[in-house]
């Protein structure tokens, strides 16, 4: 994804995405990534869609500093639970899919609730039978 989006008129649809500050960087990150992991797949064309703002925002250098590599994100739920759903909804191979394992344990670890706790259990289980880890 680059810094920064041209529109067909050569305009920057969003602004200087360089010169943006970290809270305004984190609201586009967070939300892009909101987005990308909710495209639903109700049919296999589905699974395409959404794959090269994906792997444009897991390049971003931008998105790795002030979200993956920041700490205060570390915990977070909606971050945790996006970023493997993505992972899950973007894997093109079984082992890519297994890759999800340690975002939704990192989830269950910080999940605020019980309830939350199991329903991250019970995916951390499903993901098990792909990796034969049951």
């Amino acid at each position: 994804m680059p810094q920064s989006v041209p529109s067909v008129d050569s305009r920057n649809l969003f602004g200087d995405f360089a010169k943006a500050g970290p809270a305004i960087r984190s609201y586009f990150f967070l939300n892009l990534l909101d987005v990308i992991s909710a495209i639903p797949d109700d049919s296999s064309a589905d699974s395409a869609f959404g794959r090269i703002e994906w792997n444009g925002l897991l390049k971003n250098a931008r998105f790795r500093t002030d979200i993956l590599d920041n700490p205060r994100w570390e915990d977070d739920e909606r971050l945790l639970s996006s970023m493997g759903h993505a992972h899950a909804k973007f894997a093109t191979s079984r082992a890519a899919l297994v890759e999800v394992k340690p975002d939704f344990q990192r989830l269950r670890r910080y999940a605020r609730s019980a309830d939350y706790r199991a329903m991250v259990s019970f995916g951390l289980g499903v993901y098990g039978l792909a990796d034969n880890d049951m």
